[in-house]
């Protein structure tokens, strides 16, 4: 969230552009978002794609390709916002699943070429998923394939099925400088050791996603509780300012379990305290009820009755003085 409030002062002025008035929450984060990491991506994109283009082709195809990927995605995101400003949830979700690919082409590449892994992206892109109120079934099928993916990854590191030699990008220096850059050369890995590095990886991923997952119901939980309680008082603030008890005592009792229990206890006070004043309390500060039918059929509220029982009375004494 502190990244995300960063985010929003940094980039201000583009994302006034963006936000509207009658965004929710949940609509703002995703904008702020997808707007801050649209903007860095593109820039760090375009000087990675510059310096690809400087160097030899031969080998880089597929890191290029993937370069002017996350190019044109970024691109259609912020072309998105700044244009319709809008970001539905298919469009979200769509999103979020072509940055998952294009993690995994991230990964292949780096596994095959000796680069650097990107499967700690896919933390991020699970996440902003689980923040941003994507169908769980949607999340829950993105963390299954994340898992299916690393256990085929290093299976392929492990077993050698060739996939990383076709899409290899490494060198021949490149991949005998890896085999033997260790104390006891060539620096292979035993059956014990990919599965433990598996089995953190895995672990690592899953108890991140637990605690994201938790943390936004949570979150959503306290929201909605927020929400339901500042409805709840303000009907039964309205009822008490025009002194309906019996309509507020109906709405504390429909609403007590939305409600703190301290904020009950004072409504219950007060509603009888209310009560037990109410009969000493002048005419004018109770509220304008109907109370019987006039001669013409139409009704009477108790001030226009109070009225014309006074004027009786003022005639009635005239006729008495004469």
């Amino acid at each position: 969230m502190g990244c995300i409030e960063w985010g929003a002062k940094l980039f201000g002025p583009l994302l006034k552009r963006v936000l509207l008035p009658s965004d929710s929450q949940t609509q703002r984060l995703r904008k702020i978002f997808f707007t801050v990491y649209s903007t860095v991506t593109l820039a760090v994109m375009a000087f990675a794609v510059g310096d690809t283009l400087n160097r030899p082709l031969e080998g880089n195809e597929l890191y290029l390709v993937s370069l002017l990927c996350q190019v044109a995605l970024c691109t259609v995101v912020l072309a998105k916002l700044l244009i319709t400003k809008r970001l539905g949830d298919v469009f979200f979700t769509a999103v979020l699943m072509a940055g998952c690919l294009l993690v995994m082409l991230s990964d292949l590449i780096g596994a095959s070429g000796m680069y650097d892994r990107a499967v700690l992206l896919f933390v991020v892109v699970i996440d902003v998923a689980l923040v941003g109120k994507v169908d769980m079934l949607v999340v829950n099928g993105g963390v299954v394939l994340v898992v299916l993916w690393m256990l085929f990854m290093q299976a392929e590191l492990y077993v050698r099925f060739g996939l990383l030699d076709v899409w290899g990008t490494a060198t021949p220096e490149q991949r005998q400088r890896a085999m033997c850059e260790c104390a006891t050369p060539p620096c292979g890995q035993g059956v014990d050791i990919a599965a433990r590095n598996l089995g953190i990886g895995i672990y690592a991923f899953l108890l991140d996603f637990y605690f994201t997952r938790r943390f936004a119901t949570m979150v959503d939980a306290e929201r909605d509780a927020i929400r339901a309680a500042v409805n709840a008082s303000e009907g039964i603030s309205q009822a008490l300012a025009s002194f309906d008890l019996d309509d507020a005592s109906a709405q504390l009792d429909e609403h007590a379990s939305v409600l703190p229990p301290q904020l009950v206890m004072s409504y219950q006070k007060l509603l009888s305290n209310l009560g037990a004043y109410r009969p000493y309390l002048p005419q004018s500060c109770l509220p304008m009820a109907p109370v019987r039918r006039g001669s013409g059929g139409s009704s009477m509220s108790s001030g226009e009755a109070s009225s014309a029982a006074q004027s009786l009375s003022s005639r009635l004494s005239s006729r008495h003085s004469v």
